[in-house]
C-alpha cells in the first residue's frame, strides 16, 4: 500500500536523484535494472506491522519496526534494512526502514504471458512487459536467498526490478498478521501447473488477436 503522508515534490526530486545516482546493472536480461537505496521521505504515517510503497513510481518499500522484527526472528536471508532520511532533520526516521537486497535472480522465462510494449514514450517503447506470473526453470530457484530481485525491470520503466521472496517470507509475514504486502505465485517451467498456465495464456492471446478492438493495456508499465 502507498505510504500516507509522504511524497512531496521535494521528496520526489531527492528520490529521483537517488535513482539517477544508482548504478545501471546488466543482469543478463532484456533491459538493465537499478538497485536504489538512500530514499528521503518528509513524513511516514503507517503502523509498525505494515509495509508501504515509496511513492507510486518506485518498486521499493518501507517497513515498520514490527515487520523488521518478524523478518529478523525468522532468520530470513538476502535482506538488509536501510535508513530512510527525514529531510527536516537530516536523520533517519526512527522505527522505519527501506528493505534492500542485492541478490539478483537469473533471467526469467519469456513466454506468451510477456509482451513487447508499444508506446509513444521512447524510454519504454520496445521493452518487454510481464503480464502474468514469473516463471523460472526449477534449477534457477535452488539455494536462493529468501529475498531476491528480478534481473528484469518488471516493476517500472525507471529500471525497478520486482521482488521475489520464498515461501518462508510469506509464511512469517502472514502468521504475524503483518499488512501491506500481497503475494503472487512464481511458477517452475517443468511443472504441470505451468503447462496449464501456458495453455490458458495461449487461448487468451488467440482471442485477443482475433479482434481489432481488443488489446492488452500497454504503456507506462
Amino acid at each position: 500500500m502507498p505510504l500516507r503522508g509522504s511524497g512531496t515534490e521535494k521528496d520526489y526530486r531527492a528520490n529521483a536523484a537517488a535513482c539517477e545516482r544508482a548504478a545501471v546493472i546488466d543482469a543478463g536480461a532484456h533491459s538493465p535494472i537499478r538497485l536504489v537505496a538512500g530514499f528521503t521521505l518528509s513524513r511516514i504515517q503507517m503502523k509498525p506491522n505494515t509495509v508501504g510503497s515509496i511513492g507510486d513510481w518506485t518498486g521499493e518499500y518501507v517497513i515498520g519496526s514490527a515487520v523488521g522484527e518478524v523478518f529478523k526472528e525468522a532468520g530470513l536471508s538476502g535482506l538488509s534494512l536501510e535508513p530512510v532520511t527525514n529531510p527536516k532533520t537530516g536523520l533517519p526516521h526512527e522505527g522505519y526502514f527501506q528493505i534492500y537486497s542485492k541478490d539478483i535472480l537469473a533471467a526469467a522465462t519469456i513466454d506468451c504471458s510477456v509482451e513487447r510494449v508499444r508506446s509513444r514514450f521512447q524510454e519504454e517503447d520496445g521493452h518487454l512487459r510481464h503480464l502474468g506470473c514469473l516463471s523460472y526453470p526449477a534449477v534457477a530457484l535452488v539455494s536462493r536467498p529468501d529475498f531476491s530481485r528480478t534481473a528484469e525491470p518488471w516493476n517500472g520503466w525507471h529500471g525497478w526490478p520486482s521482488w521475489v521472496v520464498t515461501a518462508r517470507v510469506v509464511s512469517a509475514f502472514k502468521q504475524s498478521k503483518c499488512r501491506g504486502w500481497h503475494f503472487r505465485p512464481v511458477l517452475t517451467t517443468e511443472s504441470d501447473l505451468y503447462s496449464q498456465y501456458i495453455s490458458q495464456w495461449q487461448q487468451l492471446c488467440s482471442a485477443v488477436a482475433q479482434t481489432r478492438k481488443s488489446q492488452f493495456d500497454g504503456g507506462r508499465w
